[in-house]
């Protein structure tokens, strides 16, 4: 995977549209950023709209968030991330599932940029922004408590 992205430039992320074998919106620019905060440290800041689209879209391919972000910390590739998720869900393969699945993140998208979340400026300085590393690490160490 090439990480020669600049880890605080959130606009050098792929584009929520940019996807893979699957066709799915978003799983790239998820894995890129966990990619980038594991490995370099890097302090990738995301809204908290950005966040809620990542539990959003393991809602809708029913893996769970806790499977997708251990999925997403652990492979080493993209192309593994990817099959993880066709063969988790199967589905997937449906031109009906990719399209409702990539309706709503799109919807997601247009939302948070009209009303100007979308903007790195306003994202870097919003009080409420966190990293996905921070949000993950938070969550898992919730889950830890809870088993």
């Amino acid at each position: 995977m090439n990480t020669e992205v600049d880890p605080i430039n959130v606009e050098n992320l792929p584009s929520f549209d940019d996807v893979g074998e699957t066709g799915i919106y978003f799983l790239k620019r998820m894995f890129v950023s966990a990619q980038l905060n594991k490995g370099q440290g890097a302090n990738i800041v995301k809204s908290n709209r950005e966040w809620s689209l990542i539990v959003l879209v393991s809602d809708l391919l029913g893996v769970g968030l806790e499977a997708t972000i251990s999925k997403l910390y652990s492979c080493e590739s993209f192309s593994e991330f990817e099959k993880w998720v066709t063969h988790c869900v199967p589905t997937t393969k449906s031109a009906t599932v990719k399209q409702s699945i990539n309706r709503a993140v799109e919807s997601h998208f247009k939302e948070a940029l009209s009303s100007n979340e979308g903007s790195v400026k306003k994202i870097a300085s919003n009080a409420h922004a966190v990293t996905m590393a921070t949000l993950a690490r938070l969550w898992l160490s919730r889950c830890l408590q809870c088993h």
